[in-house]
């Protein structure tokens, strides 16, 4: 058989060098995208789906968001806040009452300091920070014969009148100690019963 004859058993492909450079082409493009796969399997390995990934971020941020509600005070409503805790008053409201009953014992005792009174008394306490000075003050009164009536007018003083600031001022002033005469020397109170001469008191 001469050489340019072809065997009829024997199939020919034309153009075989360009259908297999073509084919190895796919086959290595085909390789990349599977190695590209692995890698991004690697990479997302113990991570949910994307889909699942956001519903668990729903999740944790409702979680969170139950969390700071409850122990968080500043993300409760202004109604459920708790209410500031009062600052502490330290006028000794309770000594300063026994001391007034157990030294002027000349003048009716009192039974509580609230209202006006309890006012009037932190006031003083705040001038007067000391509780001396409010046993001094008592000491003054029971000791003043004029402030427990023995005047012409009969008046007498209780504990709201010297409680005032002008009144408590003039009491440890001495204005009211015992000096002799008539009046012992002392000025009345000002008021629309009494008749006042040369001089102002504070009521």
């Amino acid at each position: 058989m001469d050489q340019g004859d072809e065997d009829p058993a024997t199939l020919t492909i034309h153009d075989w060098e360009e259908y297999a450079g073509t084919l190895i082409q796919q086959r290595e493009a085909e390789k990349e995208r599977s190695r590209r796969r692995r890698a991004a399997a690697k990479k997302t390995e113990g991570r949910p789906p994307d889909d699942q990934q956001a519903t668990a971020g729903r999740v944790d941020k409702t979680r969170v968001d139950k969390t700071r509600d409850i122990k968080d005070p500043l993300s409760a409503p202004p109604e459920h806040e708790a209410a500031a805790p009062a600052k502490s008053d330290p006028t000794p409201y309770v000594k300063i009452m026994q001391l007034y009953n157990e030294i002027c014992v000349s003048f009716s005792k009192i039974q509580k300091i609230d209202g006006a009174r309890r006012k009037a008394v932190a006031a003083r306490f705040k001038t007067y920070p000391n509780i001396e000075t409010f046993e001094t003050l008592f000491r003054k009164t029971e000791a003043s014969s004029f402030m427990k009536g023995e005047n012409d007018r009969n008046w007498r003083a209780d504990f709201d009148w010297i409680m005032k600031p002008t009144n408590m001022c003039k009491v440890l002033e001495g204005k009211y100690d015992d000096k002799g005469g008539p009046d012992n020397g002392n000025e009345p109170p000002s008021g629309s019963r009494y008749k006042l001469t040369g001089f102002t008191a504070a009521e």
